[in-house]
């Protein structure tokens, strides 16, 4: 099912996927959908895996003399990961965001075209 879908997508990849093709059955055809179809979104997790986490803290504990050992290695390695996760978080903004646009025009879509919505009562 798509809620147990969205709570397994760690990279978010599915979850696009998946908001995106709602998004176009909507549109095709002037389709009708109804706001229950979108629970299986509150499943989907968004800023767990951007948050700043420091990957080197054990690293700041060490001591001086174990720290001046490998030095050169050490930037080396450090510069690499620290390069691997800009991209990878990066590449998760731009996912959440495009998700969220998504969720937005297709929740705003199925409001709109809804016969009897409470929400729209003041419109």
């Amino acid at each position: 099912s798509l809620s147990k879908l969205f709570e397994e997508d760690k990279s978010l990849s599915g979850a696009l996927i998946a908001v995106r093709l709602t998004l176009k059955i909507l549109r095709a055809k002037e389709f009708y959908g109804l706001p229950t179809a979108l629970l299986p979104w509150l499943q989907i997790r968004f800023t767990e895996e951007i948050r700043d986490v420091d990957v080197f803290s054990e690293e700041k504990q060490q001591k001086k003399k174990k720290k001046k050992k490998g030095d050169e290695e050490k930037q080396v390695e450090r510069e690499l990961q620290e390069a691997e996760a800009s991209t990878s978080k990066d590449l998760l903004k731009k996912k959440q965001t495009e998700i969220l646009r998504a969720m937005f025009i297709t929740c705003f879509h199925i409001v709109k075209r809804t016969q009897h919505s409470p929400l729209l009562l003041s419109v």
